[in-house]
């Protein structure tokens, strides 16, 4: 299949254009060919696409290699010792101008051997100035490889010698009795020349030089594999191109070689392992546990995984390798894996990537930061049992990067519950079941359900655990399902509690923070409550703490008549009176709910930390008689935090303040 040369050499920057492909000034650009091809079928699919359009008299051919191929910046260089000779790029006569300095054509596949006439002969894939006295050494000799005591000479710029040099043996080429090796910078490019002729020429190399390729076959192909395709050979490439309209394939496919002529071969890896994120499992002052995923193999095999770690560095990354950087591994193979970094500096920020090697090399995922800190607030047991006893310990708490589901590095989930009449125990957060259940760092108020259950005839229920270890910061009450009117257990002031009414069988547990209550108060009488705990509240709820702007000696409850009073309690009413307009900030521990026991006739009450609602399951509350004071009395159906309020009663019993979100 023939193109004109401008046809073919145009797709190759369309391609870069129209596929955002970008090729900077070091970059390769590659390509497969015939993709799913080999051997046969390939080679004859190679031929066929890439002969050349048109290839110039042997003359012709010289003068394009010495003034437009091969010459940069008015100098061509002998592909075998790397000597230049200067060759005016406008020259008449550019073949004398090289015949002269001791310059001639080298044919990479020999003249003799299938290269003597025609387009086999003046093809400019395989043809490359050299010196003429290291041309004629090197003859019709085959490339391989020779050890520095086999070499007969050895040549390099404008020098040869039979002596083994010093330095960089690289650097020069070798003579030896049958065998010619090229210098390592060349060795690439003058295999996939002879790949090239090969292919191209196969009728003119079957008589004399079907052998010449299988001779030095394994010699070409490591050639190849030392020598990768670099910017120069690509641009050679292309000026060829411009010349004869075809491209060399071997240089645009550098995996045309092994797929023609060492099909059997298993293909190199050459991609390393793809790795995800590493996700922070757990934190203690000296511990990392760390999570990560091997995403891919890169198509070999994942022979080791890990972790590398290092002290933050907001100029380097860990990398394989660097001197100051942990390695842990984790074993081999794709999928998730985990690992545990010891004896690490306690509350230091390190830098974190997994990886992971095959046969190419190692891949790294991207940069997690972790500080080496205890991520659990706080972990508190409770021991459920009834008589039996039957027993069993559920774990409450919270830690910073626990989320509202479940967390398999915390929470320990619990199988269905057994049939009735058998002991059970559990938490429930979410309306799924733990034995040990975890939520983030509490900002305001968290709920865990405890829910029980005895065996048959061996009621009440006892649940019990350990004040002292509960944290420092907020409040931690059990309340029943009716708000407390049964159970409503402060869990730092006791220890223990039986649950007696066999209708219970699940408590509310509520940890609550500190909360900040801000109520306005005119000046004048006003009817008032506290907000919060009132243990926890100024000077254990004393009124001219608690309310600072207020005239001394005037708080007032109400029991048949009016009684003054010093400290205020929890889910009382007060008269108090304030000299000037005040705003008041209570903190302390929030009151969800709170029992309040009424005598018949007009009674003085409080609220609650949020707006609340009476629950009068007693039936003792005469309706419509919820009146708060503004000035004057105003009919109310709900409860403010921090005010007071008159409530009429038929008879003695209790009623229940509860917030309204309870």
């Amino acid at each position: 299949m023939h193109h004109p040369s401008f046809l073919l050499f145009l797709p190759f920057f369309l391609f870069l254009s129209f596929s955002h492909f970008t090729v900077s000034a070091q970059e390769v650009f590659q390509q497969v060919l015939f993709p799913g091809q080999s051997g046969e079928q390939l080679l004859q699919s190679v031929r066929v696409a890439y002969e050349p359009d048109v290839v110039y008299s042997y003359n012709s051919a010289r003068d394009e290699m010495y003034t437009y191929i091969d010459n940069i910046n008015g100098f061509i260089e002998c592909v075998y010792s790397g000597d230049t000779i200067p060759i005016n790029p406008n020259s008449s006569s550019p073949r004398s101008d090289a015949y002269n300095q001791g310059f001639n054509a080298e044919h990479t596949w020999p003249q003799s051997l299938g290269a003597g006439e025609g387009d086999a002969k003046s093809d400019l894939h395989h043809l490359r100035p050299a010196r003429g006295d290291v041309n004629s050494s090197r003859g019709n000799m085959a490339f391989g490889f020779l050890a520095p005591n086999t070499v007969t000479r050895w040549w390099k710029d404008d020098t040869n010698q039979t002596q083994t040099p010093s330095g960089d043996l690289g650097l020069w080429s070798r003579t030896g009795t049958n065998r010619f090796q090229i210098r390592d910078q060349e060795k690439g490019n003058s295999a996939r020349s002879v790949f090239y002729f090969f292919t191209i020429y196969t009728n003119e190399t079957s008589a004399s030089g079907s052998g010449f390729l299988s001779s030095m076959l394994d010699e070409l192909y490591q050639y190849h594999k030392q020598d990768p395709v670099d910017i120069a050979e690509e641009n050679r490439n292309n000026r060829v191109n411009a010349i004869q309209g075809n491209l060399n394939p071997f240089v645009i496919d550098t995996t045309l070689i092994r797929r023609i002529f060492f099909e059997d071969e298993t293909p190199p890896v050459d991609t390393v392992p793809e790795l995800s994120q590493t996700v922070l499992i757990d934190s203690t002052t000296s511990t990392l546990t760390l999570g990560a995923s091997v995403l891919s193999d890169g198509g070999g095999t994942v022979s080791e995984r890990g972790f590398l770690v290092s002290v933050f560095d907001e100029n380097a990354d860990p990398q394989w390798g660097d001197e100051d950087v942990i390695q842990v591994s984790a074993g081999s193979g794709t999928g998730t894996y985990t690992a545990t970094v010891e004896e690490l500096d306690a509350d230091v920020l390190y830098a974190i990537r997994a990886y992971a090697t095959n046969e190419a090399g190692t891949g790294t995922g991207p940069v997690l930061l972790a500080t080496t800190e205890d991520l659990i607030d706080y972990a508190m047991e409770i021991q459920v049992q009834d008589q039996a006893p039957n027993i069993l310990t559920l774990t409450f708490g919270t830690a910073q990067d626990a989320t509202a589901g479940y967390d398999i590095q915390y929470d320990q989930p619990a199988p269905p519950p057994p049939p009735s009449g058998a002991f059970d125990a559990r938490l429930k957060v979410g309306g799924f079941s733990y034995f040990k259940a975890y939520q983030p760092t509490n900002s305001g108020t968290l709920e865990w359900q405890v829910e029980f259950a005895p065996a048959s005839g061996q009621a009440p229920i006892q649940l019990s655990w350990n004040p002292d270890a509960l944290p420092a910061e907020g409040s931690f009450r059990l309340v029943d399902p009716v708000g407390g009117q049964f159970v409503d257990v402060d869990m730092r002031a006791v220890g223990e509690v039986t649950i007696e009414q066999s209708f219970i069988n699940r408590l509310t547990l509520t940890h609550t923070l500190q909360e900040g209550v801000l109520q306005s108060y005119p000046s004048g009488w006003t009817l008032v409550s506290s907000p919060i705990a009132v243990e926890e509240a100024p000077g254990g709820g004393l009124a001219e703490l608690m309310f600072p702007e207020s005239l001394a000696n005037t708080l007032y409850s109400y029991e048949g008549s009016y009684l003054a009073q010093e400290y205020l309690e929890n889910g009382i009413g007060y008269w108090l009176n304030f000299s000037v307009p005040s705003e008041v900030s209570f903190n302390g521990y929030e009151l969800i709910g709170q029992v309040v026991n009424l005598q018949p006739g007009w009674n003085l009450i409080g609220s609650v930390s949020s707006e609340a609602v009476l629950i009068d399951n007693n039936n003792i509350l005469v309706p419509g008689t919820l009146y708060e004071f503004s000035g004057s009395y105003q009919q109310v159906e709900t409860l403010q935090p921090g005010r007071g309020y008159w409530i009429n009663a038929s008879g003695a019993g209790s009623v229940m303040i509860s917030a309204t979100g309870m």
